[in-house]
């Protein structure tokens, strides 16, 4: 699992790369953070946007995570993971956890 670090003060965007046989970009790309512990998603799943698909591979870019003003706020000393759903379909968060320190 990689681990991302987010300082409690910060607002960052993360970077996902998504390996997809078609191009899903026409497609929406949202992102929602659920406990460490959760084994599916659920709350309110926040618009990302997408980078240029090529060669089957595209970059998704998550809404703004972190301090007050975040579009999705964390809270400092949670470790937290982080699902995509693209078009509906939920992409299993199997190599993404971020860390608030």
């Amino acid at each position: 699992m990689k681990d991302i670090l987010i300082e409690s003060a910060s607002v960052e965007a993360v970077k996902v790369t998504i390996k997809a046989d078609a191009d899903p970009t026409g497609s929406a790309v949202e992102f929602l953070v659920t406990a460490n512990t959760a084994t599916s998603p659920s709350g309110t799943w926040v618009a990302g946007s997408w980078g240029t698909w090529e060669n089957g591979v595209v970059v998704a870019t998550t809404p703004t995570l972190g301090a007050t003003g975040a579009s999705i706020v964390l809270t400092e000393g949670a470790t937290v993971t982080l699902w995509c759903r693209v078009g509906g379909t939920v992409i299993p968060p199997a190599s993404i956890r971020i860390i608030v320190t």
